[in-house]
């Protein structure tokens, strides 16, 4: 899995309103985090109850470091990401497309 460093360089790389899914373990929840220009949001994935719908953060840093829906702290328990998906596009913990996805928005 990527570091969160790495992450964080991602996340800045891609310009607009990436989206980013993420996951602890198969059969658990998805969620997502969600750069704007102004601010970042995550949420639990999913429809009616399952979902939460966003919630906002003045930037990543704070995101990373904030207490979040289900007891998680991203700077905690980055260790326990089993996978990210950038851009419904790019899985992160495959270094292949983590090159790819360097080297598209280096281009660009």
């Amino acid at each position: 899995m990527i570091s969160n460093e790495e992450f964080e360089e991602i996340y800045n790389l891609i310009p607009g309103e990436p989206e980013f899914e993420l996951w602890f373990d198969e059969d658990g929840p998805t969620y997502m985090i969600i750069k704007y220009a102004d601010c970042v949001t995550f949420q639990r994935c999913g429809n009616g109850p399952h979902g939460s719908g966003e919630f906002e953060y003045p930037s990543l840093d704070a995101l990373l470091g904030a207490d979040l829906i289900d007891e998680l702290n991203l700077r905690r328990d980055w260790s326990r990401i089993q996978g990210i998906i950038a851009s419904d596009s790019w899985l992160l913990n495959d270094p292949n497309d983590l090159q790819h996805l360097k080297q598209h928005h280096h281009r660009n």
